[in-house]
């Protein structure tokens, strides 16, 4: 928990205003009231920790774990459990791990607003990869990679990509070495 310590109005008078507050625990929150989708609230927390210093292998490792993070379950729940627990509830939460930044993104209405947080609370205390996840995916990123070549719109992308990026290993397609360079631990980490 932390004590507002300064509250700053951004953008004053105009559709941008927004309230920041800077948080004794370091946390800074910018809030912006709408009044269109009255029962929505959307948050993004995140923090400028990024992907984009990593060495190779922790990069092909790093693509693969905010899929693993929201899809192995969460606490005690397998995944399977975790799906019926949402059944009924409106609120959705997307990890990512970007070039720059990294965080959380939660859709909710005011009444999962809390089971929301929750959740999230206890993906962040309680990280858990499922191995049957993680096969399931590496399975299925493995056939997308051997069928592709055969697809002459992939075959486009991949040149204008290749010209580009100077076919940087971060712009280009997954290959099948690059899976193999993918594990739980890497994942953890």
């Amino acid at each position: 928990p932390g004590k507002i310590l300064k509250r700053v109005v951004l953008n004053p008078g105009t559709k941008f205003e927004t309230l920041n507050y800077k948080l004794s625990n370091g946390i800074n929150v910018i809030y912006k009231k709408t009044d269109f989708e009255k029962d929505k609230i959307y948050m993004n927390f995140f923090k400028e920790e990024n992907s984009s210093n990593y060495s190779k292998s922790k990069y092909y490792n790093s693509i693969f774990t905010p899929y693993m993070l929201i899809n192995s379950g969460v606490g005690n729940l397998t995944p399977e459990e975790y799906e019926q627990f949402k059944k009924g509830k409106n609120f959705s939460i997307t990890p990512y791990l970007r070039d720059y930044t990294q965080g959380f993104e939660i859709i909710s209405d005011s009444e999962n607003l809390g089971t929301s947080l929750t959740v999230l609370n206890s993906i962040i205390t309680d990280k858990k990869f499922d191995d049957i996840i993680l096969k399931t995916l590496l399975d299925k990123n493995r056939e997308k990679i051997i069928n592709q070549d055969n697809s002459p719109i992939f075959n486009f992308s991949k040149t204008i990509t290749s010209s580009l990026f100077k076919e940087h290993y971060r712009r280009q397609p997954l290959t099948l070495d690059n899976l193999s360079s993918v594990n739980k631990n890497e994942i953890l980490n």
